[in-house]
């Protein structure tokens, strides 16, 4: 069953939703805070309820994941960590640096996630500071909240450590959408 709307303008070409997910295409349009917020907050929505995360006791990795708005991203990010099937071993703090969407509402509701809000506009670095300074694990992973990670990229970033003890910082390879 699929709902389609079709352009407020020019840019926007079409969103369809399905069972289970919600696929936008070329969404370029002049006014984001009306339709993207909405098609945003329905695809965080849906897809929360199976963002389930395990606590970790002792975790070998904090992901700190530094936010401001675009909780599309966002889902889709703790998405692709969730299926790398690594979340054992991990602990996922997300810092939100005052959101004026529904990003504190969303997150705050996906069990095990560690969800600090800065009281102020902050920063990505102060972000990162602030998500370090309450993480717990060996290692730290900063990660922005536009990305998807893949099956093993923790792992190929771990096995660098181990294969070059002297190294103090790891980075990963970027693979754009488009290649």
């Amino acid at each position: 069953k699929y709902i389609r709307l079709i352009a407020v303008n020019e840019n926007i070409k079409f969103f369809y939703t399905s069972r289970n997910t919600v696929s936008l295409f070329r969404l370029k349009f002049r006014y984001p805070n009306n339709i993207y917020r909405i098609i945003s907050n329905l695809y965080a929505k849906k897809e929360k309820n199976r963002l389930k995360f395990s606590r970790a006791e002792n975790p070998k990795f904090s992901i700190i994941i530094p936010v401001y708005n675009n909780i599309l991203l966002t889902v889709k990010c703790l998405k692709s960590i969730r299926e790398a099937n690594l979340v054992e071993e991990c602990e996922v703090i997300i810092v939100d640096d005052c959101s004026n969407d529904n990003t504190k509402n969303i997150i705050k509701n996906i069990k095990n996630i560690l969800y600090i809000e800065n009281n102020v506009n902050k920063g990505f670095i102060e972000s990162c500071n602030n998500g370090a300074s309450i993480s717990s694990g060996e290692y730290l992973v900063f990660l922005n909240n536009d990305t998807i990670v893949d099956s093993k990229w923790l792992l190929e970033l771990y096995k660098t450590f181990e294969n070059f003890p002297e190294a103090g910082l790891v980075g990963s390879k970027l693979v754009y959408p488009d290649g």
